[in-house]
């Protein structure tokens, strides 16, 4: 029995072939459409394959991925694409370790990587970045929670090829009526990376006319009671950004539940800082 396929569009085209000396040839197929998501599970490694793109969940232990052929070339006339998708309440960080393509300057238009930004309630996605050349491995890129990114290349000539590296960073920007932002215990890498401080921002809009309420059902920086918060925190805005004017306490941290007010308007600014490999 051939395993599930899901397609990546909205189009699949099926032929079936059978020879008529051939008796008892059947099938029964049944499809089902389904949301756009890119869900596919991640083996339990941190390299995908030299496959030309594909689907894939990045969680914060990152993954690295290559052009076909890295570093030895890559081949003629390719367009890869691969898809990253992270938690709603993250975002993507692209890194490129390696880049040697085919150049042309100062424009990008014989073999290049594109990236794009999307996200996962709509199919359109918009152009951030185009690289080709040496000099791309200098500024890491943040996107959305949806990252697309094309590696195309013409029929003439190439080079070694990209090496890249995409992590699920915390913060971003939200929307809709309701969400949810979890974050993630970071005590558990004590023991496994030096203590490395985490700054997340994120911003939630909601529909004109309507304000936001937040809620706790968890809440616990290290236990620690601070009165001045300063290793570990999270602040609220009552606006879209970190000059807005201050919600509740100016910061909030230590075990016990916040009782944040809720907004004048329809955003809300959230910054949360903590360390890793601190209790």
């Amino acid at each position: 029995m051939p395993p599930h396929i899901t397609s990546s569009s909205n189009v699949v085209y099926i032929s079936w072939n059978v020879s008529p000396m051939r008796v008892g040839s059947w099938f029964l197929l049944n499809w089902i459409q389904v949301p756009r998501r890119m869900d596919i599970v991640m083996p339990q490694i941190n390299k995908t394959s030299e496959r030309c793109g594909g689907f894939f969940n990045v969680n914060v232990t990152g993954l690295e991925f290559t052009s076909p052929g890295y570093p030895h070339g890559y081949g003629p006339n390719m367009r890869c694409e691969w898809i990253f998708e992270t938690t709603s309440w993250n975002h993507i960080l692209f890194s490129m370790n390696d880049i040697n393509l085919q150049q042309h300057l100062p424009f990008c238009v014989f073999d290049f990587i594109e990236i794009y930004s999307g996200l996962s309630n709509n199919q359109e996605w918009n152009l951030e970045k185009t690289y080709c050349l040496q000099n791309a491995t200098e500024t890491p890129f943040h996107g959305t929670n949806l990252m697309k990114v094309v590696f195309e290349t013409d029929f003439y000539r190439n080079g070694t090829g990209f090496s890249a590296h995409v992590n699920s960073v915390c913060g971003g920007s939200l929307s809709g009526s309701n969400g949810v932002i979890d974050v993630l215990n970071m005590t558990q890498y004590e023991g496994k990376y030096p203590k490395m401080i985490y700054m997340c921002e994120w911003t939630i809009t909601v529909r004109s006319g309507r304000t936001i309420k937040v809620e706790f059902d968890a809440f616990d920086l290290y236990g620690v009671v601070d009165t001045s918060c300063t290793n570990a925190f999270i602040m609220f805005k009552n606006g879209g950004s970190s000059d807005s004017p201050g919600l509740g306490e100016p910061r909030y941290c230590g075990n016990t539940i916040p009782n944040v007010p809720e907004t004048v308007g329809n955003r809300m600014y959230i910054k949360y800082k903590t360390f890793a490999g601190v209790k």
